[in-house]
């Protein structure tokens, strides 16, 4: 997607998306909003809002039935075919209630999971642009965002907060934005930076977007020096064993021969796989481990030879962050169970 130094996006670019956290003032989405489209002349297609139900009630009274957003866009003769869209995202528990506060530890834990994932989703769309706000909701939400961004966040998405003077006009809690004849009211801009990860994650691991926040989080915790050893694995067939190299480190793992056929079939693979009644994987252990014997893969047994491959063999054998690299996933957005290695795939090397 291009961009021009002023921000605004050009023909051959798609849309810019602003997403905020927000909790009892939905005041910073609008000013935030109208920075964006009337002081630095941006695009927003797509506005996202990520909150809890007292948000929400606050946001829909507050916002959407006053019409404070076409109102703006009317105020400041914008075009009303580029209003943007708008979507309120209700954050919910670990056991799917939506939450009406985040305050205790399993309320930070879910919340932060759903943020993180939805921002880490959005970095992926491909001709966009991010513009996320801090300036809402609880302090915590606002850290999650950050984190999202430092961990997925690229060249061209910016994180944001917004300052309004005078003072009186911060709490002013029917203040949304300026009027045109307002020459008193100034809503700044203060674009926060932020460390890209992305990237050198990517280019250590694979396809960061398949490893969960709680992952990730395990692998930027080691040292940078750590961080940056290379992670390289050998599947040698004639012993049965994946040996994995972390810098000068060597960790072997050594699987039975059913396992060890099910765990090099997605090895060799670069994309999911389905491994239930698949008669390659069938096939691959009938003639090279089970010495001529047919092997159930049905899908009962596979979600258990899984297992086994992760707790019984894998795990006990590597570091955390290794394992959340080698241990076996299955695709969440796939219909059919479909299960890969998250490591990346040019770090793989099969020897007979």
């Amino acid at each position: 997607m291009a961009v021009d130094k002023k921000g605004k996006i050009t023909e051959d670019s798609s849309k810019n998306i602003l997403i905020t956290v927000a909790g009892s003032t939905p005041q910073i989405l609008t000013e935030t909003l109208y920075n964006l489209v009337v002081q630095q002349g941006i695009t927003i297609s797509e506005i996202y809002v990520l909150t809890t139900t007292h948000g929400k009630e606050k946001m829909q009274d507050r916002v959407l039935k006053q019409n404070i957003i076409y109102r703006m866009f009317e105020d400041y003769d914008l075009q009303k075919q580029k209003i943007p869209s708008f979507q309120i995202k209700i954050l919910k528990a670990h056991d799917g209630t939506p939450l009406n506060d985040v305050r205790s530890v399993a309320e930070n834990e879910a919340a932060a999971n759903q943020i993180i994932d939805f921002v880490k989703e959005k970095t992926f769309e491909e001709n966009t642009r991010l513009f996320c706000s801090l300036a809402g909701g609880r302090k915590t939400m606002s850290s999650y965002m950050a984190i999202a961004l430092n961990l997925f966040g690229r060249a061209k998405d910016e994180l944001s907060h917004v300052l309004i003077y005078p003072d009186e006009r911060e709490k002013d809690h029917d203040f949304f934005y300026p009027a045109p004849d307002d020459t008193r009211t100034r809503i700044d801009y203060a674009r926060i930076p932020f460390i890209r990860l992305r990237q050198k994650l990517q280019k250590l691991f694979g396809d960061i977007r398949q490893l969960s926040y709680e992952e990730l989080i395990k692998l930027t915790k080691l040292d940078l020096e750590d961080l940056a050893k290379e992670v390289r694995a050998d599947l040698q067939k004639n012993s049965r064993r994946l040996l994995i190299k972390w810098g000068e480190k060597e960790f072997p793992v050594v699987f039975e021969p059913k396992l060890f056929a099910i765990y090099q079939f997605l090895f060799e693979g670069k994309e999911p796989q389905n491994i239930a009644d698949n008669r390659k994987l069938e096939k691959l252990y009938k003639d090279e481990y089970g010495s001529g014997k047919e092997g159930k893969f049905d899908v009962d047994n596979i979600k258990k030879d899984v297992s086994s491959i992760n707790h019984k063999f894998l795990e006990p054998s590597l570091p955390e962050f290794l394992y959340s690299l080698f241990k076996i996933k299955i695709d969440k957005e796939a219909v059919l169970d479909k299960y890969f290695i998250p490591l990346n795939f040019n770090s793989r090397n099969i020897d007979d």
